[in-house]
């Protein structure tokens, strides 16, 4: 019986579960839930099965592990634009801002913040791209939820027009923290890592006093390639950029397949046969990286798998869910902009008028005319997705 109430410790410990809220859980006192877990009391067969039902729900819903499509770049042979907008996008062509653009040898975009079609002269083998950044997939995936679909019908219309994927970023995002970063790159310094990447790369910040490691990124393969792998410290990278607490960031880490042109092409097609982005992902990391730890024989191959990498990708086998994360938060960063560097001028001119007994600041707003792109974003800020779809 000891051995159930140890294996009942270590199984709530690893869901990260206190001793005083599993005992409110399961309606028994800590002190009681100790005695059954040290074996010093024996388990009645009623509370356990209430036990193990309690920790098999925990185990269903603990958040360990998702992934997110974080960036995709498909290009189409054909310099319709209403149809990419319409029958791609599925967003009327009146809330996307047309601007012009140099970008990738383009000559202008369509553009809804982050997300952007942009197009070619007539003649030019280019023909239109959709893009989008890791923001940009978020916003998207408000229209998918709005019309009840998926990445998996996007890609499949995409298919339908003869698009190419020219480069797709998969993230992986852990929140559990299975291995440390900084301790894989000190695996690659100690030839601990098995790969068929014959390059890596590293960046990050420390602490001089104690040579602690903050905010570590390492990248396995060239940049340059088709493919590489880059693990970073998420966390560090999000209280840095939020000015939080790292303790209070819930991603730990991340880990990213960045694909280009045929390698993008062929992992999207294979997601699409098979239904499935976990079982691919799990298909390319196994086949290209393992860490491990040194061995007796000569040849590292041979060498066992680390425990905290080989847990990792075991969860990733078991648990990895393509999730959506929609937003409807569109031009943040124009906000963000207003709030930083117009807002202090705005509250000296309001002050101003207080202490002067006039009215400089409505008088100015009432005389300011908005550009087309700010009648446009004020559009969008006014608008319901569901307005928007197409």
């Amino acid at each position: 019986m000891g051995d159930i109430g140890a294996t009942i410790k270590t199984t709530r410990e690893r869901l990260g579960i206190k001793g005083v809220e599993f005992a409110k859980q399961i309606g028994v006192s800590s002190s009681y839930l100790s005695k059954l877990e040290s074996g010093k009391k024996k388990i009645p067969d009623n509370l356990l099965e209430d036990i193990l039902d309690t920790l098999a729900y925990y185990d269903a819903n603990e958040k360990s592990l998702n992934c997110i499509y974080d960036y995709v770049r498909i290009s189409f042979p054909t310099h319709d634009v209403d149809v990419i907008l319409k029958e791609i996008l599925h967003i009327k062509k009146k809330f996307m801002y047309e601007t012009a653009t140099s970008q990738y040898g383009y000559v202008g975009m369509f553009k809804l913040d982050l997300i952007k079609c942009l197009y070619s002269e007539k003649g030019d083998d280019r023909g239109t791209l959709i893009e989008m950044s890791g923001k940009g997939c978020r916003q998207f995936e408000s229209y998918l939820k709005a019309r009840g679909k998926t990445w998996f019908d996007f890609f499949q219309d995409c298919e339908k027009h003869k698009g190419r994927c020219t480069r797709i970023d998969i993230a992986i995002n852990d929140f559990k923290e299975y291995v440390s970063i900084p301790t894989l790159l000190n695996k690659i310094f100690a030839g601990e890592c098995v790969s068929r990447f014959k390059t890596f790369d590293f960046m990050g910040s420390g602490l001089i006093e104690t040579g602690e490691k903050h905010g570590v990124s390492v990248y396995l393969g060239s940049k340059s390639s088709n493919f590489y792998l880059c693990l970073y410290q998420k966390d560090y990278e999000q209280a840095k950029k939020l000015n939080i607490p790292v303790e209070d960031v819930e991603i730990k880490n991340r880990y990213e397949l960045r694909l280009k042109n045929e390698r993008a092409q062929e992992l999207i097609r294979k997601i699409q046969d098979t239904g499935t982005v976990s079982e691919n992902i799990m298909s390319v990391l196994n086949y290209y990286v393992r860490f491990v730890d040194k061995g007796a024989q000569k040849q590292k191959r041979y060498w066992q798998t680390n425990k905290k990498w080989e847990n990792l990708i075991g969860d990733m086998g078991k648990k990895l869910k393509l999730t959506t994360e929609p937003t409807e938060d569109f031009y943040e960063k124009s906000e963000a902009w207003v709030e930083k560097s117009v807002a202090p001028t705005l509250k000296m001119i309001q002050t101003a008028d207080e202490e002067l007994n006039r009215d400089k600041l409505n008088e100015m707003i009432d005389k300011a005319e908005m550009s087309e792109e700010q009648e446009h974003k004020m559009m969008i800020y006014v608008s319901k997705v569901e307005d928007m779809i197409a």
